[in-house]
This record gives structure tokens, C-alpha cells and sequence, in this order.
């Protein structure tokens, strides 16, 4: 299916070009907002020594926070992806651009030196989180954008990579000029409040393209899908569901204990991290050349040789010793499988799911992506722990690239549904 006939199609004359033009705006603050999404994994490592110095605690203490937070993003992303269905982006985007910076910051002035409070802190610290979680930004953008969607989901997703490149120097610069008390605030409160302003500019609800709402009429009345609990007992969901969950979790496991990992291959450190920068490169193309794809209708087959890039990043990883080429090849297929994740699995939610339930359903889809970040990391670890290597880890991953591979590969062809859907 071409871009014009997609637009033609979904109820509005808008071409991919006009889109743009139109939407562009919004783009820009839904990419200020998944900034956002990155601030617990590029911000966290830099307080862990100074949180050892302050209070003694060992790596591991300080490192189970994010488990916490990663267990309770399962319950609190679908349920943000709830109000946004109901009430749209911009009042959960507002109300959570704030409560993101101030719970963060909060993390700073309440912790006292016992271990119990900083995991409660970074617990509450998930309410704001989930606020600000990419579930909320793909819903604007997917309501904006038709003729276009595959690839502005892409460009979305890219956003993330912002991240990449402010919050660790921010967060450097704040602990070396005013302390990690202050630092947690500064950290977040200065991304939170320039997403916060970008949404009150450029977000509003009634530049959309779909049917107007009353005041006492939901928001997701008016859009076509499922209800949630229709979805979430749709067989292609369910498949893209576990699909994201297990690639995610090898793909955060191994990149998490990357470094080690290359070193028992005979990289030294410095290779290993030139090796897992090309992973960002990767990622990159892949969000990008899956959406001009997936808008010319090839997202189904895409998903089944993207999310198996994991089998041939872990054969390549088996056979790597102290090449560096090998080394970097093995990340690219790495970033190729992270980047369609975060890419498809938003676009397959609504092919799949539709609109009406959308932030439950992907919000569902980001909790299982958070809880990867948990349960990869940990069983990477035991394996480790275990057999004193890494090799089982990629053993297990050829296994699980192929289930993955075959889940996508069997979705199905996409449900046709209603412009306005009676309620379930």
C-alpha cells in the first residue's frame, strides 16, 4: 500500500508530504517527551559511586531499584495507556512532564542512608515515569499521522537517542557542580520542564484528524479497534506481546553485559565500547527503514527477519575471537532487532489492536519491554554466575530468536474494523 492510498483509506485526504507539514510541530514535542523515557537508563549509572561513597551500599543494593521500577512499569504503563485512550495525550503528558522531574528529583532530598527508602523512591518515582512512558508519544503520533505512520513512529523512536547524548553529560556536570542531592533535581526537572513546554505549545487535541469529541464522551469511543480486552485475546497480540518480551530481554541482557561478554572474547575495553556504539547506529536505520517499509505494507514479514536478528547477532558473538569486525557485526544485528521492536511493535499494535485501546495495549507492550530490562540483565548474570561465561547466554538466544521468528512470521492478516466501534 503506497502513502496517498493509506491517507485515502483511513478517513483523511492528507498525503505523507502534507502530514509532515502539518504534524511536524507535534513531532517535536513528542520527541522532547521520549527524551524522557531514557532519563532511569542514562542517568543512573552516574550515581552509583556517589551512592556508594554516601552510604556504603553495594552495586547490587543500589542496581535493584530499577528492578522495582521495571516490575511496577507492567501495571503503571497500561494503565496510563488507559487515561490516555480516555482523555487524550495532552492532559497526561502535561500532568506527567512535571510529576517526572519532581519525583526524580525527589529521589535526592528524601534518601537518608537507608537502602529501604531509596528502592520506595525509585517506586514512586515510577508513577511519574509511566506519565512519560513512549506509549503516550506513539498515541499522538499515530493519531496524527496516517499516510505516513510507519515512518513517523520511526522518526519517534529516534527520539530516545537524544537521550543518549544530554542526559549523561547533564547528569556528569550536575554531581561535579552541586552534589547528587541537587543533581537528581536538576536532572530532572531541566529535560521534564523543556517536554512540558513543547506539549503546551504543540500538542492540542482538536488539530486531529478523527472525529471531535464531546466533553462527556470519551475519547476512545470515537476510534476504531478493539476494546482492550478484545485485544488482549487476539491471537497476533498475544504472539506480538511474548515476541517483544523475549527479544527484548536477550537483547538488553547481552548489551547490558556487553563489555565482560566481548572481553572474554578477547576485545579489550576499549574495543568493547567502540564495538557497542555501532549497536546506536544500527538501531537507528533500523526504526527508520522498517517505517518507510511498514508504510508499503511489508511489516509483517519485517517483523519475523527483524526480530530474529538476535540469532545471527549470537552466532556471530559464539564464533568472535578478538575480531573486532565480528565484534561490531554482532551489535548491528543487535541495534537491528532493539530499533524494530521499538518500531513495529507500536505500528503491529495498531494494525493489529487499532486505535480505540492503543495506549493499554502498547502501554502493556512497554511494561514487558521495561520488565526485560530486569529479567535480561539478572539472567545474564546467573548464567554467568553459573557456568563462569557467557556462551549459555547465546546458546539460549538461537532458541529464542527462532520462536521469535515464527510468532511474527504467523500474525496473520490484519482484522478490518469499524470507523466508530460499538462499546464492548
Amino acid at each position: 500500500m503506497t502513502a496517498t492510498v493509506a491517507a485515502a483509506s483511513s478517513g483523511t485526504d492528507l498525503t505523507a508530504r502534507q502530514e509532515w507539514a502539518r504534524y511536524w510541530p507535534a513531532m517535536f514535542a513528542c520527541m522532547c517527551g521520549m527524551l524522557l523515557s531514557g532519563l532511569p537508563t542514562y542517568a543512573f549509572g552516574l550515581f552509583i559511586e556517589p551512592m556508594q561513597q554516601a552510604y556504603g551500599w553495594n552495586r547490587s543494593e543500589i542496581s535493584a531499584a530499577l528492578m522495582f521500577e521495571a516490575v511496577l512499569a507492567v501495571f503503571a504503563f497500561p494503565l496510563v495507556g488507559r487515561l490516555v485512550d480516555r482523555f487524550g495525550v495532552r492532559k497526561v503528558a502535561l500532568l506527567g512532564t512535571l510529576l517526572n522531574g519532581a519525583l526524580l528529583g525527589l529521589i535526592g532530598l528524601i534518601n537518608n542512608g537507608a537502602i529501604a527508602v531509596w528502592w520506595l523512591s525509585w517506586a514512586l518515582f515510577t508513577i511519574g515515569f509511566a506519565m512519560v512512558n513512549p506509549t503516550v508519544w506513539a498515541k499522538a503520533i499515530s493519531r496524527r499521522f496516517r499516510a505516513a505512520q510507519g515512518m513517523a513512529i520511526g522518526v519517534l523512536m529516534c527520539g530516545a537517542v537524544l537521550a543518549t547524548l544530554t542526559i549523561p553529560s547533564l547528569a556528569r556536570w550536575s554531581i561535579d557542580a552541586y552534589g547528587w542531592r541537587w543533581a537528581f533535581l536538576i536532572v530532572g526537572m531541566t529535560p521534564s520542564l523543556v517536554a512540558f513546554l513543547a506539549v503546551l505549545a504543540f500538542i492540542r487535541d482538536e488539530e486531529l484528524p478523527t472525529a471531535a469529541t464531546t466533553a462527556a464522551e470519551p475519547v476512545a469511543a470515537v476510534q476504531p479497534g478493539y476494546a482492550f480486552a478484545q485485544a488482549i485475546r487476539s491471537p497476533a497480540v498475544i504472539k506480538l506481546l511474548l515476541s517483544v518480551l523475549l527479544t527484548m530481554s536477550i537483547v538488553v541482557g547481552s548489551l547490558v553485559h556487553m563489555v565482560p561478554m566481548l572481553g572474554e572474547r578477547g576485545l579489550d575495553h576499549a574495543a568493547a565500547a567502540a564495538a557497542i556504539s555501532i549497536y546506536g547506529i544500527g538501531s537507528i536505520a533500523t526504526k527508520l527503514v522498517c517505517g518507510w517499509i511498514s508504510d508499503r505494507g511489508g511489516s509483517r514479514w519485517l517483523g519475523a527477519l527483524t526480530f530474529g536478528a538476535t540469532a545471527p547477532a549470537c552466532a556471530i558473538l559464539l564464533l568472535t575471537h578478538g575480531n573486532f569486525v565480528m565484534a561490531a557485526t554482532a551489535l548491528v544485528f543487535f541495534g537491528i532487532a532493539a530499533g524494530a521492536v521499538l518500531q513495529l511493535s507500536a505500528f503491529l499494535t495498531i494494525r493489529y489492536a487499532g486505535l480505540r485501546a492503543f495506549g493499554q495495549v502498547y502501554g502493556l507492550a512497554a511494561g514487558l519491554m521495561a520488565i526485560s530490562g530486569g529479567v535480561g540483565p539478572l539472567l545474564a548474570g546467573a548464567i554467568f554466575d553459573l557456568t563462569g561465561n557467557y556462551t549459555a547466554l547465546m546458546l539460549v538466544g538461537l532458541p529464542v530468536a527462532a520462536v521469535t521468528m515464527l510468532m511474527m512470521a504467523t500474525l496473520g492478516p490484519y482484522p478490518q474494523f469499524e470507523a466508530e466501534p460499538s462499546a464492548a
